[in-house]
């Protein structure tokens, strides 16, 4: 029986030394850059009451964050869970001093994180771990997934053949595949133009009226007869016309009869267009 006892120590000491795992060429050197107090979102009750004061209160928990500077980017440290050891040598340093530290991913209930180990300046054989988050220099490049439902159920073909001729769009391929060749442009002609002679004003075409169609001079000669509106459109109504209603003619039928009205204008132009 006591020998199997001593086995059983002896392999435990064997296997103890086994994961043992030696660390020494695992350390890094960071250069501190900055330390600062940081609010953790979680609040710590001190209160405490006696039979007439109470004294304490309500505090939010700060932790100390440490941003080491590697070659490639920041490793930001923390006490995990707020709970901070006196031999962290970070305590004591300044920015611009330099760390040795190694970091190390543990393995928790809701993933794997990693974790900095820091040799003690006091005692070098034991370390301090605080909690670790890198943050590189250049962030990483971000695959965006694909939204695009419609072209990505195109490119796989698992619509029916109608459907893809309603809803997907082919390309269609080009006919030609020279680039066009663009001629140079002319250089800026520097001579004088040469103006030429003011063309004569055309020839006024003469429109010979029937006798007993109304004209514009017939509604002015109306007017000034001191014909009603009534009658004058009735006359318009009832007669062959030949008007003028361009807004030349207009404006001298409007100053040739001073008391012309809009409805006989309106009447003109309606016998115009029924022409």
């Amino acid at each position: 029986m006591r020998k199997f006892i001593t086995i059983a120590l002896l392999s435990l000491v064997l296997a103890g030394a086994a994961f043992a795992k030696d660390h020494s060429s695992d350390y890094q050197m960071g250069t501190l850059v900055r330390a600062g107090k940081v609010d953790t979102g979680m609040w710590r009750d001190t209160t405490s009451c006696g039979t007439t004061v109470c004294s304490g209160g309500i505090s939010e928990i700060t932790e100390n964050h440490y941003y080491i500077k590697v070659a490639d980017g920041t490793w930001v440290l923390y006490p995990n869970w707020g709970d901070e050891s006196k031999h962290n040598p970070l305590l004591l340093m300044k920015p611009g001093d330099n760390i040795l530290f190694r970091i190390e991913q543990k393995r928790k209930l809701n993933g794997t994180f990693p974790y900095a180990y820091i040799p003690r300046a006091d005692d070098p054989d034991k370390e301090i771990m605080l909690a670790a988050k890198f943050v590189p220099d250049i962030a990483p490049s971000v695959v965006e997934k694909p939204s695009d439902n419609v072209k990505a159920m195109c490119d796989a073909h698992k619509l029916s053949p109608e459907l893809e001729k309603q809803l997907c769009v082919v390309p269609t391929p080009s006919t030609s595949t020279e680039t066009p060749t663009i001629a140079p442009s002319a250089p800026p002609v520097t001579e004088a133009p040469i103006v030429a002679p003011a063309a004569s004003p055309p020839a006024k075409t003469e429109v010979v009226v029937p006798t007993g169609v109304l004209t514009n001079q017939s509604i002015v000669d109306m007017v000034k007869a001191g014909l009603s509106d009534d009658a004058i459109i009735a006359r318009i109504q009832a007669s062959k016309t030949h008007f003028d209603v361009s807004t030349a003619a207009t404006a001298k039928l409007m100053q040739d009869a001073p008391g012309i009205s809009m409805g006989v204008i309106k009447a003109m132009v309606l016998s115009w267009m029924k022409r």
